[in-house]
This record gives structure tokens, C-alpha cells and sequence, in this order.
């Protein structure tokens, strides 16, 4: 069966184009995800100064870069969502974190990992537990 395309323009035919029946094309199958390349690499919640999230992403990825540490680091994530506000009367978009104080950083824990995080400027700590690691008991020697 075919179709044709006309543009009429004041009751008159300008132009006149068979169009061919478009088939449904399926949907693009999703990419498959890579592994990480450090497969010992863990999510951690990183607490931060409220309001200094991006400044500690930026200096996390600083002292990375300087320490030559990009293996033992994955993706360093502040997350937000856009949100719409009325604002004299006008719509603005705007950038809303979604935890605040809050800084989601994949890394490989050791010593030298987590110093470099707990030390960087603006970063009170981790969450969660306040020992790094346990000693071994007397028992396992």
C-alpha cells in the first residue's frame, strides 16, 4: 500500500511525495556494562562541610591526580536533581543535592586510600564504622 505526502497550501497541491510504510524498528539493546577495572572497588559515603560537596569532589579528584592514585579510585559522585522553582513569577531551574553534606566516592580501602580522602579540606570523615580494620586475635596465630 502506498502512501502520499501532500502540502496544500490555499487548496492547492504544491507538492506531491510517495512515502514508503515505515516499519516499527525494535528498541536499541543496552550496551553491556564493562566491569570496573579495579574489581576491589567499593562504594563509601564521605561526610562533608553542608554546602562544600563539589569543592570536595574537585579536591578529592586534585589529590588523586597528584598522588598518582587513578587505579585505586573509581567515579567520586555528589548527587543531585533539577528542580523547578517559581521565582517572581518565573520559572528557573535549578540544581538541588539530594544529600546533603554527603559525598559518594567508589575507592579501593587501605592506609593510603583513606588518608588521602580523610585528609583532603572540607571532608570531616567516613560513615559508618570508626575502625578501618581489625587487629588480628590472639587466636588466629
Amino acid at each position: 500500500m502506498r502512501r502520499v505526502l501532500a502540502l496544500i497550501v490555499l487548496g492547492l497541491v504544491v507538492w506531491a511525495a510517495p512515502v514508503a510504510a515505515q516499519k516499527p524498528t525494535p528498541p536499541p539493546t543496552p550496551a553491556p556494562v564493562a566491569p570496573p577495572v579495579n574489581p576491589d572497588l567499593r562504594w563509601y559515603v564521605v561526610h562533608a562541610y553542608s554546602g562544600m560537596e563539589k569543592a570536595v569532589e574537585r579536591n578529592l579528584r586534585e589529590r588523586i591526580d597528584r598522588a598518582g592514585m587513578q587505579d585505586k579510585f573509581g567515579r567520586i559522585l555528589v548527587p543531585t536533581e533539577e528542580v523547578v522553582e517559581l521565582k517572581n513569577g518565573k520559572k528557573t531551574v535549578t540544581e538541588r543535592r539530594i544529600y546533603p553534606g554527603y559525598v559518594l566516592v567508589e575507592m579501593d580501602m587501605a592506609d593510603d586510600t583513606w588518608h588521602l580522602v580523610k585528609h583532603t579540606n572540607k571532608v570531616t570523615g567516613f560513615i559508618g564504622g570508626c575502625l578501618l580494620y581489625t587487629s588480628p586475635s590472639p587466636r588466629d596465630s
